[in-house]
C-alpha cells in the first residue's frame, strides 16, 4: 500500500486484546506510523471520555492528522486541537421510541449520558442477560426526563442474541427508515440517527483534512464497521470479525489477539 496519509480503526474486537487494551505491540506500530506522518484515528462506538486514555498511549494529541470518530459517527475529535468539529446527539423522544421497544419485547435498555448510564426496564433481564450492569444505574422515564438531553451520546438494547434476533426481524419498517439501528455483537444493538454511522463519519473526517479515500486504511471486525470498510479499497477485516463484514473487506488480518492489526500495517505501511 502506497502513499497511505491515514490509518483509521475500530477499538473493541479490532485493536483491543481480552483485557479491552492496547498491546505493547500495537501501541509501539501506532507511535511509528505517526512518526512518519501517517496519521491515526480510532473510530468507535464508545463516547470520547471512554477513549481518552488511549490517546495518551498513543500520543494522538502530538501529531495533526490523528483523532476519534466516537458513538459511531455521531462526533469526529480532533485530537491536536483538543476540538469537536462535528457533534449530533439523540432526543429524549428517541429515548421514549425505544423504551416502547425495550418493554414490548422484554430487552433492557441502557442509556450513555456524559456523567452516568443507566439502565431501563431491568425487570426484563434473566439469565441469559449477558452484560455485567454493576456499572449502570437503575432508572425510569421520569428520571430519564429530567436530565439535559444534549448530554445523551448512545442507546443501546442489549439481551440474548435469540432475543435481539426476534426483535429485529419484528421491527416495524419504519423504525429502520428513521434509525441507524447496529448489530455491534449478537448481544448488543446500538442506536443511531438514520444516516448517522461510522461510514459518515469517515467520510466527514476526509473532507475535514481534504484526505482522498485511496490514501487511508480501514480496520474493523463488527457490523458497525462495514460502513467504513466500504469507503475504501484499503478495507482489512480482523480474523475474528463477523462473516458479513469479511465479505466486505478485501483485505484480512490476523485476530486481535495476535495483535492482526499491528502486524499487518507492518507488513504492508511501514
Amino acid at each position: 500500500m502506497n502513499n497511505i496519509r491515514l490509518i483509521i480503526s475500530d477499538m473493541d474486537g479490532t485493536l483491543f486484546n481480552k483485557k479491552q487494551q492496547l498491546s505493547s505491540e500495537t501501541i509501539n506500530t501506532l507511535k511509528q506510523v505517526q512518526q512518519q506522518g501517517i496519521g491515526v484515528v480510532l473510530a468507535s462506538g464508545r463516547g470520547l471520555k471512554d477513549l481518552l486514555y488511549f490517546s495518551k498511549q498513543l500520543e494522538l494529541d502530538n501529531y495533526p492528522l490523528s483523532g476519534y470518530i466516537t458513538l459511531n459517527g455521531l462526533e469526529l475529535y480532533d485530537s491536536k486541537k483538543k476540538n469537536i468539529v462535528k457533534h449530533q446527539r439523540l432526543t429524549y423522544k428517541d429515548v421514549l421510541i425505544f423504551n416502547e421497544i425495550s418493554m414490548t419485547y422484554e430487552i433492557p435498555l441502557i442509556l450513555f449520558y456524559e456523567t452516568n448510564s443507566y439502565l431501563l426496564n431491568s425487570n426484563s433481564i434473566n439469565k441469559t442477560y449477558l452484560v455485567d450492569t454493576s456499572c449502570l444505574e437503575k432508572s425510569n422515564l421520569e428520571q430519564i426526563k429530567s436530565l439535559d438531553e444534549n448530554k445523551l451520546l448512545k442507546i443501546v438494547l442489549c439481551a440474548h442474541e435469540d432475543s435481539i434476533e426476534k426483535m429485529l426481524k419484528s421491527l416495524d419498517k419504519k423504525i429502520f427508515e428513521t434509525y441507524e439501528i447496529s448489530k455491534v455483537e449478537k448481544q448488543w444493538v446500538e442506536i443511531n440517527p438514520k444516516g448517522i454511522h461510522k461510514g459518515l463519519g469517515v467520510l466527514d473526517y476526509l473532507k475535514y483534512y481534504h484526505i482522498t479515500k485511496e490514501e487511508i486504511v480501514v480496520f474493523g471486525n463488527g457490523e458497525n464497521d462495514i460502513s467504513m470498510l466500504s469507503q475504501t479499497k484499503n478495507s482489512v477485516a480482523v480474523e475474528n470479525a463477523q462473516d458479513l463484514v469479511k465479505k466486505q473487506a478485501n483485505y484480512l488480518c490476523q485476530s486481535n489477539l495476535d495483535d492482526g492489526v499491528a502486524k499487518f500495517i507492518r507488513k504492508k505501511i511501514l
